[in-house]
């Protein structure tokens, strides 16, 4: 790292410290604080942040992310060697945090003295003294603060973990540390190295099962059950960002197909933001008694009036709706597949609309040079979001998000032998597909979404519609 670098980082660090003072006093938001005893307001998965406090947030993230470069140059190698092998407890210890109840019990503490490991181990019969070497771990990763020698309290990002709430239902579910063990064997495997079958991969190692994730899941269901609740998450985190940032009511009177839709809850938001559209939630059969559930529950007026239905398809299969003015929705969907299957989706859709396209940064769009939309093709009828961009004096990818979109490819090729995408990758795969990218929508969130039509974006006005959703 030059001097101009480190220029570069103090710059932008300091500038965007200056603009979440602003913003947060402009919007009348208290303090942030690891030591807080309530969630803070933007902590809530309905909160908006206003572009310049998320654009803020990015990038003082990333700018922070970045002094890993000067970590390398100040650390010792065999430090760094110690410390990366040592990362594997990180999610060790949360479960253990989260899975054995000790979150729970620490929720309901003085939250200014926290709680005696001999009580909380006495409860949950757990020796107090490897409570405590699992506890002390946990503070230096943020989770807990050491109050005395042996009483430990619950720091704010721990409050996510508490029942009930989005981070608790993504640590719940089981299987990271056993993928992770088993990747190099995936990777090295004497017939599988080359593979990108989803039955040839980390998770028929790990469980050893001949079959895929998702047929292993459907024996058992209460795995199901909680691996549908860990994708419904993100949703819920990010969902707000999707609807708030991408002009759905240009799309109004259309019908939508929300393909591979799970329990429809993107189709229930739209249903409040478009009601002279209607929406069709497409999945498998064992997923569609989940699906009418969850839309009883929150759609009821629109199942009734015909604006929501149900229908068994695979999402593999000929699609069966089509016709003038549909819409195809994927979302969260594209990552699970590898390419080839990926390109027979869309080839099976007159008009598609892709979703859960991964780009690595929120600044991939705009700004990577090899990226295959770029500025210079708003002349060529593509549009990108303009008020999230990263302001042109903001030092390259230092607006990229914590690592969470690259730990989420490495999983995914562990489970299906999928990955997350690039810009570049996804517009290959969709161009193989038959489309074009029309519109880039990035959001505040880690998804954006991509607009796709059939033929060239310039003669494109009054066909279907087609969206995809991606990782930014």
């Amino acid at each position: 790292m030059s001097v101009d670098e480190l220029d570069q980082l103090q710059i932008a660090f300091n500038q965007a410290l200056d603009t979440i003072r602003v913003e947060m006093s402009r919007n009348v938001l208290p303090p942030f604080s690891s030591d807080a005893s309530h969630r803070h307001p933007t902590d809530e998965p309905s909160y908006m942040p206003s572009p310049e406090l998320y654009k803020a947030r990015r990038i003082a993230l990333g700018t922070s992310s970045r002094t890993a470069d000067l970590k390398n140059i100040l650390q010792p190698p065999f430090e760094k060697v110690v410390e990366q092998s040592f990362s594997v407890y990180d999610t060790a210890c949360l479960d253990i945090f989260v899975k054995a109840g000790v979150v729970d019990h620490l929720a309901h503490a003085d939250h200014s003295k926290g709680l005696d490991v001999a009580i909380v181990g006495d409860n949950l019969q757990l020796d107090q003294s490897k409570l405590v070497v699992v506890l002390k771990y946990l503070a230096c990763r943020g989770w807990v603060r050491q109050t005395s020698d042996t009483q430990f309290a619950l720091a704010r990002p721990a409050l996510e973990l508490l029942p009930g709430r989005n981070g608790r239902k993504w640590a719940m579910t089981p299987g990271k540390p056993a993928i992770a063990q088993a990747l190099l064997s995936q990777v090295t495997h004497n017939t599988w190295r080359f593979s990108w079958r989803p039955d040839q991969t980390a998770f028929q190692i790990a469980y050893n099962t001949p079959l895929t994730l998702f047929a292993w899941m459907q024996e058992r269901p209460i795995d199901f059950a909680q691996w549908s609740s860990s994708v419904e998450a993100i949703g819920d985190v990010y969902g707000m960002a999707t609807l708030r940032d991408v002009p759905w009511k240009k799309f109004s009177g259309s019908t939508f197909v929300d393909c591979a839709g799970g329990k429809g809850n993107l189709s229930i938001a739209l249903a409040d933001i478009l009601p002279d559209s209607t929406f069709l939630v497409q999945d498998l059969p064992e997923v569609i008694p989940s699906a009418l559930h969850n839309i009883e529950q929150h759609a009821l007026r629109a199942l009734q009036d015909g604006r929501i239905g149900i229908e068994a398809v695979n999402l593999f299969d000929e699609q069966p709706r089509g016709g003038d003015n549909v819409v195809y929705l994927l979302r969260h969907v594209l990552h699970d597949w590898p390419k080839n299957e990926c390109v027979h989706n869309f080839k099976n859709r007159p008009v598609s609309i892709l979703k859960n396209i991964s780009t690595p940064a929120s600044d991939t769009v705009s700004r990577t040079r090899s990226t295959a939309l770029t500025r210079s093709d708003l002349s060529n009828g593509i549009m990108l979001s303009p008020n999230i961009n990263p302001t042109s004096s903001t030092p390259e990818n230092l607006s990229v998000p914590p690592n969470i979109v690259f730990a989420m490819g490495v999983h995914l090729m562990g489970v299906l032998n999928a990955q997350e995408r690039t810009l570049d990758e996804m517009h290959e795969i969709i161009t193989m597909g038959g489309l074009e990218v029309h519109r880039v929508y990035r959001t505040r969130g880690i998804d954006c979404v991509i607009e796709c039509r059939q033929g060239s974006p310039a003669s494109s006005q009054g066909l279907d519609f087609s969206l995809t959703w991606g990782r930014v």
